[in-house]
């Protein structure tokens, strides 16, 4: 399917919700594996993974009782794969976690490996020293270390999945634990809430009347992943998260590995709105946002060029304004913090290629203010394969490949800006593409100028942004994770559940 927005057919993506699928996942997806350990098997499930009633991936993990220098410990090999279409390109990623556990959850070692074939793959490892978790992700070559204190307080990610095996949960009881996730590369609290009984639709719609199970992590706040599993034998039998139309099924070995239909994200993403007047040319655009369900507090974030008006708890009037520099500074509450200037996971800003590129791209500019826009023109002409088959690369990954969509425009010119000292953040939200008719997801990206945030956007370098962006979050991706976090959640929650109408149209 070819598609044509009068820019260039790849100036802007739809990756957010993917990611989020991603995170969110307590064992991700899977595909199947010999387990790198061989001992006494207590457990192995496949399922397959459904977003937003379409197949995207499979999972396949096996929990093993091995003894290992005289000691049981529990082992678990969780393997996954996720393929999908993006605009009619296909992108893959896999993921690979071998843990080894004692017996009570207590981390002893593991290994997460996740790949998006061929452009990138991030490693996070992590072992016990008896006292601490030390813990390491390598990505793009780099590599970053930190030490976590009281190792005995942490579970491992995969004992979540061992305790429901093992009943100990009753109705209406709650159990809580503190849990390093590998992929945000962080300790979390993964809260579990055991309720009554109810009839549960399986795969090929099979009817029963199963146990639930609520999971909450603290790393993904406000996604409540609802697991209905069999007392009996302890086996999760459907999983869904309702913010973002996830769910998962199990199924036998032979469905899982099903060859079916890749599944398009951007039919799904889009939010219709068709107008004849011209939102790019605008000075100020007011849009009727309402959605199916309750809009937080801290989506569509106010600022110097996004009024926001709440008409009820799900509908909004968000006024958005053409960006421009002020000519003097404003006078700001409080200048950004150092997170906005340091170097991070995602945003490589000492690096020196990433220094040089920088120095490059203002070469000849003096002020702070055409800095910005010289450096939104140069990550315009450096990222020169623009495709949507990536699925989240670190800005020293996209200056070297050259290759990505809006995430990767939008932390190439994040880390050019702070290896210039202006501090930077990523935006998250819609803009509108009007030969399509509708908003699709984007993320770009914004400066500190003068006093305030000024939104630029490296995929198309028009000095700014105009009227056709609306802003649900903004985040200094400051996380050390192989995943970003919860930045994405707000854009995902959207999908599926807006509606955005014009109001007014001032140029």
């Amino acid at each position: 399917m070819r598609l044509d927005y009068g820019l260039n057919v790849f100036d802007v993506s739809w990756g957010e919700p993917m990611r989020i699928f991603r995170c969110v996942a307590l064992l991700v997806l899977g595909t199947s594996f010999v387990p790198s350990v061989m001992g006494e098997v207590i457990h192995e499930s496949w399922d397959i993974v459904l977003l937003n009633g379409s197949r995207v991936g499979y999972n396949h993990s096996v929990i093993s009782k091995v003894t290992i220098e005289g000691k049981e410990t529990l082992v678990t090999e969780t393997l996954g794969h996720l393929a999908l279409k993006r605009a009619g390109q296909e992108l893959v990623t896999n993921l690979h976690i071998h843990s080894v556990d004692t017996l009570d959850g207590r981390i002893l070692k593991f290994t997460s490996t996740l790949s998006n074939p061929p452009s990138s793959e991030v490693v996070v490892s992590g072992r016990s020293d008896g006292t601490s978790l030390l813990v390491e992700v390598l990505a793009a070559g780099q590599s970053i270390r930190k030490t976590i204190p009281g190792v005995d307080r942490l579970k491992s990610q995969a004992y979540v999945d061992h305790y429901i095996l093992e009943g100990k949960l009753v109705v209406d009881a709650t159990a809580e634990f503190e849990v390093f996730d590998p992929q945000l590369a962080k300790v979390v609290t993964i809260k579990l809430t055991r309720q009554p009984p109810q009839k549960t639709t399986l795969w090929n719609d099979e009817e029963r009347v199963l146990d639930q199970i609520l999971l909450t992590n603290s790393g993904i706040p406000g996604a409540v992943t609802r697991i209905a599993y069999d007392s009996k034998t302890g086996q999760s039998l459907k999983t869904s998260v309702d913010l973002i139309g996830m769910q998962t099924f199990a199924v036998s070995k032979e469905e899982a590995l099903r060859e079916f239909d890749l599944y398009d994200q951007l039919v799904d993403t889009m939010i219709p709105l068709k107008t004849q007047a011209s939102l790019t040319d605008a000075a100020e655009v007011a849009y009727r946002v309402v959605v199916d369900g309750e809009i937080e507090a801290t989506m569509f974030p106010a600022g110097p060029f996004q009024k926001v008006e709440r008409k009820s708890g799900s509908e909004l009037l968000v006024t958005v304004r053409r960006a421009r520099i002020p000519e003097m500074k404003v006078e700001a509450g409080s200048e950004p913090g150092a997170e906005f200037i340091s170097p991070s996971r995602f945003i490589e800003c000492d690096d020196p290629l990433i220094v040089e590129l920088a120095a490059k791209a203002i070469e000849g500019v003096d002020e702070a203010d055409q800095k910005v826009f010289a450096l939104e023109r140069f990550v315009r002409g450096h990222v020169n394969n623009r495709n949507l088959q990536t699925a989240m690369a670190t800005a020293l990954e996209v200056a070297k490949t050259r290759a990505g969509d809006c995430t990767e425009h939008a932390v190439l010119l994040a880390a050019l800006l702070r290896a210039e000292k202006i501090p930077s953040r990523v935006a998250m939200g819609v803009v509108h593409v009007p030969s399509q008719g509708a908003f699709i997801g984007h993320m770009w990206t914004e400066a500190w100028v003068n006093g305030q945030w000024m939104p630029l956007d490296g995929t198309r370098a028009r000095r700014g942004t105009t009227c056709e962006y609306i802003k649900l979050s903004d985040s200094a991706l400051a996380g050390d994770g192989a995943v970003p976090g919860a930045e994405f959640l707000p854009l995902a929650y959207l999908f599926g559940r807006t509606k955005i109408e014009l109001v007014k149209v001032t140029q």
